[in-house]
């Protein structure tokens, strides 16, 4: 009995279309949020008020953006499912036709080898599949993409909690020897004074 095998070829010819997973809004926002990683050292305060904003601004929007990834993973499972009883019908079709022209010749029907190889790999270069999968992966890297922000903020806080430790602790020192100094420079100016009395004494009693 021969076998027949099966080729694996897109059942549609529909073009693929071009998934942006980012918006320029999104886009832009990125841009913003990574330009505000930046800490002045001389607007410590300023950077502190900001933080908890940029945080929440990047966490939110990541939030937004997984939920979507997660949306696209679902599309990519029901693209799949749609193209996969695409194919068994178009198959099934097939082999009722070899079936038929089988009996007529009165031959033996052939029987397709690697059927579900040749299920998934025809799933593979299905366009919807194709454009799901696309959206998923790029949606997929937006995530990263944020996820990584929100990290650097969360170090950002650390870095700026260390800076204000050391800004405090420079000011105290700072003051701390202005008042010595203060101190020692009073000192001598007494003895200085005390010193120019006694000498005006002495010349009084000659």
């Amino acid at each position: 009995m021969q076998r027949e095998r099966l080729t694996a070829k897109p059942l549609r010819s529909k073009p693929s279309k071009s998934s942006v997973a980012m918006s320029d809004s999104d886009i832009k926002l990125l841009e913003d949020l990574e330009d505000g990683l930046q800490i002045d050292e001389h607007a410590l305060d300023e950077a502190l008020q900001q933080q908890p904003d940029l945080f929440y601004r990047v966490s939110k929007h990541l939030a937004v953006l997984t939920s979507r990834r997660d949306a696209a993973k679902m599309s990519v499972a029901e693209a799949e499912a749609q193209a996969d009883g695409l194919i068994r019908r178009e198959i099934q079709k097939q082999l009722d036709v070899d079936a038929r022209a089988a009996e007529k010749k009165k031959s033996g029907s052939r029987r397709p080898e690697n059927t579900v190889q040749a299920i998934e790999a025809m799933k593979r270069l299905d366009p919807d599949v194709q454009d799901a999968m696309d959206d998923f992966l790029a949606l997929n890297a937006a995530v990263g993409q944020f996820g990584a922000l929100k990290e650097a903020f969360q170090q950002r806080s650390y870095v700026l909690k260390d800076l204000v430790s050391l800004y405090i602790a420079n000011y105290y020192s700072d003051k701390s020897e202005g008042s010595a100094g203060s101190r020692v420079r009073t000192h001598e100016a007494d003895n200085n004074r005390k010193g120019m009395a006694q000498e005006r004494a002495r010349r009084v009693t000659r």
